[in-house]
């Protein structure tokens, strides 16, 4: 596939790339949004991604993730990879170098991340092709005007989109200027216009990264935005919806909360089959998780095969691994390759993680630690050999703990079943054969031949 992209040197220039098309749900791209650096360095020496992979979705490149999902570190690493173009713009002409001037202008990085992107990224040129009004340069900070007396002057621009599709109102939320939303939608801001990418200015408030407790300024804002949007469960070109950025992005059960009780609905799933709670795993968003299931949310809803515990461990998410252990999610789930949620410990799980499992052993009976995936592979077979985390002592300790002790459940969940199968077979040679006996007899039948291999 060819990707054009544009890059400042003497003056504009058109160059074209050769790109590898990667799955947008491809390990790789997961790590780089959940800002797993150890595993994402450990693919790229094995070659297992590379700077010129491009997902399937849009044509973004992993810099792009990890300047969306605002992972600096993992930034850095990237844009410092030979063979890395900061100018590649995917299908809807953004480019990393775009999204770190959105960052810059909303103030959002600290200092010196602020001080290297400026250095490495041709912003100032970006900036002066995005043709921001006055409206936009206030909210933006690029101008020193009075927001209200401007608004009072002519509202003739207020909905005016800038270059990239981004009306001020989008902007405002962006930049997490409340004061800002709440007067632009005062003087009759259109909250229903979305930029070049599908976003209203809600799905940006939501977006944000608010944290753990948001103002009453915030919350505020967002519910008003709410209210003047006409669908509050419309997608973006990713098939997000504003809960499922707030679910990804936000710890405060009151964000949900507002948008759930404006309509938002909490079975929609986005491209990759995602749904709001399946997004929470990535920040590790526990408090959401359990504010999601208390509404109503499925908590074994699969996406791409995963369900949001098996979601987890492959980002190593410890508080909602410990949530959704404790709200009693479904550990027998097999993925599309058959992967047990040990077989998924062991190719993804750190030593956290294992040991929060081994925690939770005793829910975990009901998986045979020695069943083998598509691959014909064992969970302690994928662990020696997987190269996507760390395996250091502790790692290996925990390992080894978890996979004794998940052992030893499975074995006793197998002499209780066998138990009952006896049991079973003895009611029915006394002539107690009632409905309670049959189906007793019926869910035991079908373990006897594996309970007879471990006895």
């Amino acid at each position: 596939m060819l990707v054009s992209s544009t890059s400042a040197g003497c003056g504009p220039q058109l160059s074209l790339v050769v790109a590898r098309i990667v799955p947008a749900n491809a390990d790789s791209f997961e790590h780089v949004w959940s800002g797993n650096l150890d595993a994402v360095k450990i693919l790229f020496s094995n070659r297992a991604a590379t700077p010129r992979d491009v997902d399937d979705m849009d044509g973004g490149s992993y810099l792009n993730y990890a300047l969306r999902s605002r992972k600096f570190d993992m930034s850095k690493f990237l844009l410092e990879l030979p063979g890395t173009n900061a100018s590649l713009e995917d299908q809807f002409g953004e480019s990393p170098i775009d999204v770190a001037w959105q960052l810059v202008l909303s103030r959002k990085t600290d200092p010196t991340f602020d001080a290297w992107l400026r250095s490495r990224m041709a912003i100032q040129e970006r900036l002066r092709g995005r043709h921001l009004t006055t409206i936009h340069k206030i909210i933006c900070g690029l101008c020193k005007h009075d927001l209200e007396q401007e608004l009072e002057t002519s509202t003739a621009e207020i909905d005016t989109p800038d270059a990239g599709g981004w009306t001020p109102l989008i902007w405002a939320a962006y930049c997490q200027s409340w004061s800002s939303v709440l007067l632009l939608l005062k003087y009759g801001a259109d909250a229903n216009i979305a930029n070049r990418k599908g976003q209203l200015a809600l799905h940006h408030a939501c977006r944000e990264g608010l944290g753990d407790t948001v103002s009453s300024d915030c919350l505020y804002a967002i519910g008003c935005l709410a209210t003047a949007t006409a669908d509050i469960n419309r997608k973006d070109v990713y098939g997000d919806t504003a809960l499922m950025y707030a679910a990804e992005h936000n710890n405060d059960p009151r964000i949900l909360e507002t948008l759930h009780k404006a309509g938002a609905s909490l079975s929609e799933t986005d491209l990759t089959g995602h749904s709001a709670l399946h997004n929470c795993i990535y920040f590790d968003n526990a408090r959401a998780v359990e504010t999601l299931a208390r509404l109503g949310a499925d908590i074994n809803r699969t996406s791409s095969g995963d369900t949001p515990l098996m979601k987890t461990i492959i980002c190593n998410a410890h508080n909602c691994m410990r949530t959704l252990l404790r709200l009693g999610a479904n550990t027998t789930t097999l993925d599309l390759e058959e992967h047990t949620i040990i077989h998924l410990a062991g190719l993804h799980a750190d030593a956290k993680t294992l040991w929060g499992l081994a925690s939770a052993v005793t829910v975990l009976g009901c998986v045979d630690p020695s069943a083998v995936d598509l691959s014909d592979q064992t969970a302690d077979g994928i662990f020696w050999t997987s190269r996507l985390v760390p395996r250091d002592e502790e790692a290996q300790n925990a390992w080894t703990n978890l996979m004794s002790l998940a052992q030893v459940e499975w074995k006793l969940r197998r002499d209780s079943e066998l138990e009952k199968l006896h049991e079973s077979w003895a009611s029915m040679e006394n002539g107690d054969t009632d409905s309670s006996v049959e189906s007793s007899l019926a869910n035991s039948i079908e373990i006897y031949h594996d309970a007879a291999e471990i006895l």
